[in-house]
């Protein structure tokens, strides 16, 4: 059975409700400005917590507990459930100004530290993380490096997708007559990254009876 299947599995079934809800918020725009703030602090908890997942599932391979093992699963809904509450509270209070320690600075575009840092910041912090312990668990246990390449694909996915998102959106904008934006193509770059992710792990998890051109692994 391979490494982290179960997790890999909880970890995707999170990406696709992500997935369904930034195709969702393209194209659904609520009569209530009350709702569609409501909705963009359900999908951007949403999106905080896949890539706590993300940097959470990264320890799997290093079977600190048994992986699939009920444990292991109750860890992870926990603590993402824990990523959730915490960063789904800190945009609704953003948001609604539910207290004044979070209200975003007067300025234009309104700017909110902490919601800058959690958004932007630490997806960039898990995805590290996530890529250091994989190398370490590549150069240390596995006899092939070449799973490193959809490693590789994954980073540049990702960066490709964060650079149109926030430097080149109102480019594509205007370009389109206002069609698409930067958005359209990070949802389809991100899918392309977890894409990558998968076959990263479907590479290195390889049982240690398999063998890929001659060559056993070692997970």
């Amino acid at each position: 059975m391979r490494v982290g299947r179960r997790e890999m599995a909880l970890l995707l079934s999170l990406f696709s409700i992500c997935l369904v809800l930034n195709i969702a918020g393209a194209d659904v725009v609520f009569s209530s400005p009350t709702t569609n703030k409501w909705f963009g602090v359900v999908n951007a908890a949403l999106e905080i917590s896949f890539f706590f997942m993300l940097m959470f599932t990264a320890f799997v391979g290093f079977q600190i507990l048994a992986d699939g093992s009920f444990a292991s699963m109750v860890l992870h809904v926990v603590f993402t459930a824990l990523a959730f509450f915490g960063f789904g509270y800190m945009a609704a209070d953003t948001a609604f100004g539910i207290s004044s320690g979070l209200k975003p600075s007067p300025s234009d575009p309104l700017y909110s530290p902490g919601l800058f840092t959690m958004y932007l910041v630490f997806p960039l912090v898990a995805l590290a993380v996530y890529v250091v312990v994989h190398l370490v668990i590549v150069f240390k246990f596995l006899a092939v490096r070449r799973p490193l390449v959809w490693l590789a694909c994954a980073i540049v996915c990702f960066a490709v997708g964060q650079v149109l998102m926030f430097v080149a959106s109102k480019k594509i904008c205007t370009g389109s007559n206002s069609k698409i934006d930067g958005a359209f193509f990070a949802t389809l770059l991100n899918m392309a990254a977890v894409c990558c992710i998968y076959g990263f792990w479907n590479f290195i998890t390889e049982d240690d009876s398999e063998e890929h051109d001659g060559i056993a692994y070692k997970y």
